[in-house]
């Protein structure tokens, strides 16, 4: 995940968008990019086959070495 320029998103938020501080933080960072027109955002989010993966590595159930 890249980093967030919080300095600029800050400044088109407030002056371009004339946002107010409490409007602005009330915003994720993806809704603030979509209210600036960046449309052809990717999501950042988790893939399905990322999930799947995760959910092998730590199933919901316990083993009775967990708690034995």
């Amino acid at each position: 995940m890249s980093k967030l320029d919080w300095p600029e998103l800050m400044g088109l938020g407030l002056h371009q968008l004339g946002l107010s501080t409490d409007e602005f933080w009330r915003l994720t960072p993806h809704e603030l990019l979509i209210k600036l027109g960046k449309t052809n955002l990717q999501s950042a989010g988790l893939s399905r086959s990322g999930l799947e993966a995760l959910i092998h590595k730590y199933p919901d159930t316990e083993t009775r070495s967990d708690h034995g």
